[in-house]
């Protein structure tokens, strides 16, 4: 471990983490006004050279003037009356695939990229049994959650030059075990000393964060020209200008307090906003900032998207809700919105761009962003016929099977994390389409496919026995076993080593990105994986309504 770099005068080279024994202590939230202080603040240096009895861990922010805080979660946050907390430094996790203990090899390999990643120039770093964690300090403090913002933007860069950062990190709130540890370790959970075998702080100094970061319009959200696509890298962490600030913080508290559903409450802000004169460039990000300072949504990303909308509705002189339906369903949060331009609109740094009606291209790429961006879970994608969405889809497979691997030296047939993609369709014939597109772009993707429904260039069935298999099927029966391989028996179907049909499959594989028809949907979603993205193209509707007389 080195320090050649710490300047002991500069506290910015060693912020200051609040270390705690072991998170087992509840948080400050309105369930628990009182928690207990049970967070020390150390400087960095000193949390990470210090040997623990116990599974310490750090959190990223530090009370002003604290010397001991609590845990405060972020659904307390609204309520807070202590000292600010700021984020003094950026840290996250890197696991190893399957949280596997290093091999020398793979140790060695991954210490000699780290040292020449760009984004690790300034940074810190140790080694865990099974991972990596990476510290930035900050030359100048940032609130929370604004930071979180920021964090996110940091976390966005890592990702571009290929390091598998787990997707909690973006949390502001989010524990980081110390190097130096008493914990289970192994399949077995057997409590031992933990050790880094390296905390490399020779390279890390402080870096300073841009007052603002010029945001984009809602037709902007595709990639620039010219921009490398190794990896989907979403941009909605953009922060906010510093003078919303205030606006965020006085609106969001008086969200917080609101129960119920609030996608139409926050349509509603969002439209507020705008007639308030809030430039339609900044509009998504400050919602999204709006959402995160409340401490209670966790759709953000849903949050952003609305206001986009909302923009979308303003171009094209559609109407859209705003402050008078604020006023009538959510009246405190409308206060909060006076109350926030009492003074007037902040004055802007530029002229804010004017809004206009999208255009058919500003379309397509908003849609091939929302496929890209999608958070884990369901999103649900309406566009209109032939804007393009099974293309738009194909491309961002392409992106994402091109993705490479974390180390050049892997070997094996295991793809990267996320490099894996599904699509389901309406038709056999679409999904050969499909196919071969991929094919012209250079990807490599297999087909899924049900046995009967493989055709020669005549139009028969490729299978002999379509006849006998068709009731088969409909009944529920698997073909494969019951006339294929005829439940296991010595003599299998006479066609068994030649059939194209067998298998239900063609292509690669190792092949990336699979397609298929509806009917196959598990399969595809086996193939894509919890790391993979899954389309489901020309969904069916999913929704069945009855209608009761009087």
């Amino acid at each position: 471990m080195s320090d050649a770099q710490h300047d002991p005068t500069d506290p910015a080279a060693d912020p200051p983490v609040a270390v705690v024994a072991r998170v087992t202590f509840k948080g400050f939230a309105p369930s628990n006004p009182t928690p207990s202080v049970a967070y020390r603040v150390v400087p960095l240096r000193e949390a990470l050279a210090r040997v623990y009895a116990t599974d310490a861990c750090m959190v990223m922010y530090v009370v002003d003037s604290a010397s001991r805080q609590p845990r405060i979660n972020k659904a307390g946050l609204p309520l807070w009356t202590g000292g600010t907390p700021r984020m003094h430094c950026f840290a996250c996790d890197i696991d190893n695939p399957g949280h596997a203990l290093w091999t020398e090899d793979d140790y060695l390999a991954t210490r000699e990229r780290d040292r020449a990643l760009p984004s690790l120039a300034t940074a810190g770093i140790y080694y865990t049994p099974s991972g990596r964690r990476i510290l930035q300090p900050l030359a100048h403090p940032i609130a929370v959650p604004e930071g979180e913002l920021y964090l996110g933007e940091w976390l966005d860069r890592l990702r571009a030059e290929g390091i598998a950062i787990d997707k909690e990190c973006k949390d502001w709130t989010r524990h980081f075990r110390l190097p130096n540890t008493r914990r289970p370790i192994g399949p077995e959970k057997r409590i031992a000393n933990a050790r880094s075998r390296c905390i490399d702080l020779e390279r890390m100094v402080a870096i300073g964060l841009p007052p603002r970061r010029e945001t984009s319009t809602p037709s902007a959200s595709a990639p620039r020209a010219g921009r490398r696509l190794i990896e989907s890298v979403p941009t909605s962490f953009a922060p906010i200008d510093p003078r919303w600030s205030p606006v965020v913080a006085t609106i969001a508290t008086a969200v917080a307090a609101i129960g119920g559903e609030w996608h139409t409450l926050f349509r509603a802000v969002a439209g507020a906003l705008l007639r308030k004169g809030v430039p339609p460039a900044e509009l998504p990000v400050v919602v999204r900032a709006i959402a995160i300072a409340t401490g209670r949504d966790e759709r953000a990303d849903d949050r952003e998207q609305s206001a986009r909308s909302t923009l979308e509705r303003a171009a094209s002189g559609q109407p859209f809700s705003a402050y008078g339906s604020l006023r009538a369903k959510w009246p405190t949060v409308a206060d909060a919105l006076d109350e926030a331009f009492l003074s007037g609109l902040p004055p802007p740094d530029a002229a804010a761009p004017p809004l206009r009606p999208l255009s058919l291209d500003d379309t397509v790429r908003a849609m091939e962003a929302a496929i890209e961006r999608a958070p884990p879970g369901l999103t649900l994608i309406k566009a209109e016929c032939g804007l393009g969405k099974t293309a738009a889809a194909l491309r961002v497979m392409s992106r994402r099977a091109a993705r490479p691997y974390a180390s050049k030296d892997a070997k094996g047939v295991r793809a990267p994390v996320g490099s894996k993609s599904a699509l389901a369709v309406d038709k056999h014939a679409l999904a050969i389409q499909c196919i071969t597109a991929l094919a012209s772009s250079g990807v490599r993707a297999k087909r899924l496919f049900g046995p009967l429904s493989l055709r020669e260039d005549n139009g028969d069935a490729v299978c002999r026995f379509h006849g006998v298999a068709e009731p088969l099927v409909a009944g529920g029966q698997r073909m494969q076993w019951e006339l294929c391989e005829r439940r296991g028996a010595e003599e299998k179907c006479p066609a068994f080593e030649t059939c194209r049909a067998r298998d239900g499959v063609e292509g690669p594989d190792d092949a990336r990105v699979a397609v298929g028809p509806h009917a196959l949907v598990a399969q595809l979603d086996a193939h894509a994986g919890h790391a993979g993205l899954l389309v489901i193209d020309e969904i069916q509707d999913f929704l069945e309504t009855t209608a009761f007389t009087a």
